[in-house]
């Protein structure tokens, strides 16, 4: 009778390999979003002014929407800090 050879069971790596790979990318994540949030100061819109509009006339003739166009100084609307606006 041959000798029985008893192998000492093998331990699996991937299962540690794999609780690795996932606790890896938990932390990249969290630091992603860490870094997107701590990113700098951002302008809430709520705090902006809000835009003075000029009044416009009710009718639809084209003269009336002409005038309004023409009144409203759309050319010098304030655009500061709407880079910031996310």
């Amino acid at each position: 009778m041959e000798p029985t050879q008893v192998q000492a069971p093998s331990k699996s790596i991937g299962a540690i390999v794999g609780i690795v790979v996932i606790v890896a990318l938990i932390v990249v994540g969290a630091l992603y979003v860490w870094g997107g949030t701590k990113s700098g100061p951002t302008t809430n819109p709520a705090d902006m002014p809000a835009p003075v509009v000029a009044p416009v006339s009710q009718s639809d003739e084209i003269d009336s929407i002409d005038a309004d166009l023409k009144a409203d100084n759309a050319a010098n609307v304030d655009l500061t800090g709407i880079d910031e606006i996310k």
